[in-house]
């Protein structure tokens, strides 16, 4: 807040950090130090601060826990998905047992999208999605059964297990029971085939860049405006938060989308350019790492395309993101025979032993005419037997497995409601 005390903590702070260089870096000698009121380098360094403070007091109370009850998990609601820095969040995550998602007034798409946000903030971590699955204007009803499910599908295909708040699980009400039977599908789904839902890898992931520092010091979006065509563009898209980009190998992505992530570290900058000497491809608006991590311009480009095995693409905006990167994936999903309308989402995994595994999600409406995929066969491996797994209930059937185009493996599929699993086997 703006109190005496954190005020007088936030000079100390400023002077343990820059000490004698303060008045060269803000303009103003020490003894003047204070909240500043305007935006600039200070201002930055004042949001930098509050997140920090608000992450080491949550560790200091994670550590008093686990002297009491070492068997509690510590976790915060911090809205992770809030496009303002205001909340104070962005250092908490690496203090948290388990991240949580509070996903209320969301639609299918926008619930990847936030998730596919969420996973990369929990950089390992578990992630769980409370879902609003209850109507907001009436607590003690749920929300139509199509909305329940579509909402709900997204969470399990990301390995993000639902948190089902009790709000419209009223007794004898027979209206909301549709929607109550589409949960009990869908999480007895998830309970009965445990090797389809947990021990997955992401294969062959397409890299997007969340940086929470160009949302605080720039005002972009948290979420780039490419990510919802990339969720249904047949890409295996896996979140990256920039704050973890020095300490991560990137060896996994062959090609990373970089769009609002201005403000990037010298360490950061590092391991993208490594990255593109070792041959991977960047895509990446004139803005990437244009600023320092407190937002501070930079006085020429830090990454250009010379000396390197990679590909460095330029495009002017977002706009043009996601067309440019699906243009340097070199397998992806290709839905065939689908009708216009129908936005399929698909996230593969791979399995410990070779088995691999497909979650869809549909993001339009009902698809209940056959339809084919055409699978990489790199994912496709050496499989024979292809599962499909569907939440009614029904337990598994066979697919027919045959060629697609060029080199790909074709999956014959009898339709798709809300959410399928397809399980690939030797």
């Amino acid at each position: 807040c703006y109190c005496a005390s954190c005020r007088s903590r936030f000079k100390a702070y400023v002077h343990q950090r820059y000490g004698d260089a303060v008045k060269d870096t803000f303009g103003v000698e020490l003894e003047s130090i204070d909240i500043p009121a305007f935006p600039g380098p200070l201002m930055n360094v004042w949001i930098h601060f509050r997140n920090r403070v608000w992450a080491r007091a949550n560790d200091r109370f994670r550590q008093a826990l686990e002297t009491v009850r070492p068997d509690l998990i510590f976790f915060a609601n911090t809205q992770y998905g809030r496009n303002g820095w205001d909340l104070a969040t962005d250092l908490q995550y690496v203090h948290e047992d388990v991240m949580l998602s509070e996903s209320r007034g969301l639609d299918s798409l926008a619930m990847s999208a936030k998730l596919t946000l969420g996973t990369a903030l929990a950089h390992g971590r578990p992630l769980w999605n409370y879902i609003g699955t209850f109507r907001e204007t009436d607590f003690r009803r749920l929300r139509p059964v199509r909305e329940v499910a579509s909402i709900t599908a997204p969470a399990l295909a990301q390995q993000a297990p639902p948190w089902i708040v009790y709000y419209g699980f009223q007794e004898n009400n027979s209206e909301d029971r549709p929607a109550q039977q589409a949960l009990r599908h869908l999480l007895t789904m998830r309970n009965e085939h445990p090797a389809s839902f947990s021990g997955l890898t992401p294969w062959n992931p397409v890299g997007i860049l969340f940086d929470t520092r160009s949302r605080n010091y720039c005002g972009t979006p948290l979420i780039p405006s490419c990510v919802t065509p990339l969720l249904t563009s047949g890409v295996s898209l896996s979140g990256i938060h920039t704050s973890n980009l020095a300490e991560m190998d990137l060896g996994d992505y062959q090609v990373i989308a970089a769009s609002n992530a201005a403000c990037l570290s010298d360490a950061e900058l590092r391991t993208l350019h490594d990255w593109l000497l070792q041959g991977g491809r960047l895509v990446a608006t004139p803005d990437l790492g244009a600023r320092n991590e407190l937002g501070v311009k930079r006085p020429k480009p830090v990454l250009t395309g010379g000396n390197a095995r990679g590909k460095l693409v330029r495009v002017n905006d977002a706009a043009g993101m996601a067309a440019a990167v699906v243009s340097e994936v070199p397998e992806r999903f290709i839905p065939v025979g689908v009708p216009a309308g129908h936005s399929l989402e698909f996230r593969p995994y791979r399995k410990k032993g070779g088995d691999s595994v497909l979650h869809i999600v549909n993001h339009g409406p009902p698809l209940q005419s056959k339809w084919s995929l055409d699978v990489p066969e790199k994912f496709a491996a050496t499989a024979t037997i292809a599962h499909l797994l569907e939440p009614n209930g029904r337990g598994t059937r066979g697919l027919p497995l045959g060629r697609g185009k060029g080199t790909s493996v074709r999956l014959s599929v009898p339709g798709i409601d809300v959410y399928a699993v397809v399980r690939l086997e030797p």
